[in-house]
Order: structure tokens, then sequence, then C-alpha cells
């Protein structure tokens, strides 16, 4: 049996649960509920959470890392963040990643987007 910490850059249950009580589990992102179309998720959980879950010496017997899409091609950056993880094993620093997805993606970079508060600082609002 192993387990899966279903919406761990949300709220990683390893760290209330004792790491899953001694059972070997795994770090897991769900972002999309529904298959619902978005431009959003946690990407500073999905882009520390691994790598320091990885290196807590509390976090028991994690066994990797997965991905529980309930649709597919929503929203392919934060899937793309979330799979970086399975070649390091440190946190990623997302500005520094976001350039250089930006650049493999669409073949150039924008100086526009290299400002600060580009990227993950910048959060959408909702207004009444």
């Amino acid at each position: 049996m192993v387990l899966l910490d279903l919406a761990a850059e949300i709220e990683p249950v390893w760290r209330r649960t004792n790491a899953f009580y001694g059972k070997p589990w795994v770090w897991n992102m769900l972002n999309n509920f529904g298959g619902n179309t978005n431009l959003f998720g946690r990407m500073d959980g999905v882009a520390s959470g691994p790598a320091l879950a990885l290196h807590d010496s509390t976090s028991g017997k994690m066994e990797g890392i997965g991905l529980t899409m309930e649709g597919i091609a929503t929203n392919p950056v934060i899937y793309e963040l979330a799979m970086q993880h399975t070649w390091r094993s440190d946190p990623i620093d997302i500005r520094q990643w976001l350039m250089s997805y930006m650049r493999n993606r669409y073949g150039y970079n924008s100086p526009g987007l290299e400002k600060p508060g580009t990227s993950s600082e910048t959060r959408p609002t909702t207004g009444a």
C-alpha cells in the first residue's frame, strides 16, 4: 500500500499524521478539479514542497511525487513545474524557473516579463 498526500501543495497531510504513521507515501499535487480550465496554482508550494519534504527528517517513507489531474491540458506551467522535481532535490526558484520556461516554450525572452512583480509575486485579485 502506498498513500497519496492528495493535495500536498495546498495542505500537506503528512505533516500532521507523522508521515502517515510510517506507511510509504507520495507527495502529490491535485491542481485541477473537474477539468476546469484555469490559470492558477500554488506555485510556491509546488516549487518547494517536494524538495522540502524529501529533506525533512520527519517525512518518513516518502517514495516519490505524483500528479492527479481531473483534467489535462488545462495549465501546462504548473504541471511542468511539478515534474521538475523528478530531476532535482532542491526547492525551485520560481522567478528563475519561469524565465527559463517562457524562453523554452516561446523561443525568446520578453524584457517586460523580467521586471520584478511579474511572476508568482503578482496574484490576481477579485473585486466586488
